[in-house]
């Protein structure tokens, strides 16, 4: 899985090599986290997102894709482009047309999860509550979406 395909030279693609990394330290202790919190009470309402905006980089041609560990405080404090260079070095500055869109998106999420317990924005009148048999999430971008088991092959690989 994390080694197959592999690139025209028969090395393990490098986003592989990523991917099996935020599997172990973010991916899978989220969804155990999750399963635990939902298994040990069912009055317990679990929510459960991944930040799924994908960041323009400053190598296009980078073998790294998606979304790194933190890259949501971004979007969630406004934070100033020269401290994320120093942060996050290999993006570039978001895209000025999808950067309020999301930002708000976020926050509307946040603030309400904060004021209410229950996190929603437009587009989406309830986030999904976490539970045993769907596994439901929210995949945050510009356009957010209700999904479901996250990474579900990845996460089985370690889970089964």
């Amino acid at each position: 899985m994390y080694s197959f395909p592999r690139d025209a030279n028969d090395s393990i693609p490098l986003q592989k090599v990523f991917d099996l990394n935020s599997d172990l330290s973010y991916i899978v202790p989220t969804v155990l986290f999750a399963r635990a919190l939902a298994e040990a009470s069912a009055s317990t309402p679990v929510y459960l997102y991944t930040f799924d905006a994908e960041p323009k980089l400053k190598d296009p041609t980078s073998p790294v894709k998606g979304t790194s560990h933190g890259w949501d405080i971004y979007f969630e404090f406004e934070i100033a482009s020269s401290e994320l260079d120093r942060l996050i070095f290999f993006y570039a500055d978001p895209d000025p047309a999808k950067f309020p869109i999301l930002s708000k998106t976020f926050k509307s999420f946040i603030t309400s999860f904060a004021k209410t317990g229950v996190p929603q924005v437009n587009g989406i009148n309830t986030w999904p509550r976490f539970d045993m048999t769907r596994e439901r999430y929210v995949a945050i971008s510009t356009t957010p979406e209700e999904r479901e088991r996250m990474f579900a092959q990845r996460t089985a690989l370690w889970t089964d």
